[in-house]
């Protein structure tokens, strides 16, 4: 017995004891890569809900045609459209601005700008696989232009997945057609 080395048993002992350890590492390490995927989608789905109150609030009360009833450039990918200024552009009236979706370095993200400001592009959205928008126009052929009864914006955030929809409403359907305050019960332009 005073031979130098391990018995067979005190070997065996040493792989169980080592395997077990493994396991309940493994456990741990694949647990917490749950709660980070857990974490991942619900911080996506808080940022495309923000996304979405942005969108409705710049979006509703937009005009999508110039002054003649031309429809203002709008694709798949990008829409210019007036808008009631924002407070940080210190200016009164309609602005106009464009929303686009472009390749970022975290995936495809969603921008809106003022081109002719100085006013810098800001991202609504980002880190997404893609960002497309859809234009149902309505039926109304007695009106010059086309003006928009829907606005769909389809955000799909890992393939293979559904997409999440932001249906907007605009509210002007006419040329030089204001936007009616239910509380003052005036026309703002």
């Amino acid at each position: 017995m005073n031979e130098k080395g391990f018995t067979l048993v005190e070997t065996l002992a040493a792989l169980v004891v080592g395997a077990m350890l493994l396991g309940s590492i493994s456990w741990v390490i694949s647990g917490l890569t749950r709660d980070l995927t857990v974490a991942e989608v619900s911080d996506q789905t808080r940022e495309i809900s923000q996304a979405s109150v942005i969108l409705n609030r710049i979006l509703s009360s937009a005009r999508f045609t110039d002054q003649d009833g031309n429809n203002l450039a709008r694709s798949n990918n990008f829409l210019t459209f007036e808008m009631p200024a924002p407070d940080a552009l210190r200016q009164s009236g309609y602005v106009r601005a464009a929303l686009s979706s472009e390749q970022s370095a975290g995936g495809r993200a969603l921008f809106v700008e003022f081109p002719d400001t100085n006013f810098p592009k800001s991202r609504i959205l980002d880190g997404v696989k893609s960002v497309s928008l859809e234009f149902v126009e309505k039926d109304d052929q007695s009106k010059p232009g086309s003006f928009l009864r829907k606005i769909k914006v389809s955000i799909l955030v890992e393939a293979g997945n559904e997409p999440h929809l932001i249906n907007i409403h605009p509210k002007i359907d006419s040329v030089g057609a204001c936007i009616f305050d239910v509380i003052s019960q005036r026309c703002r332009s």
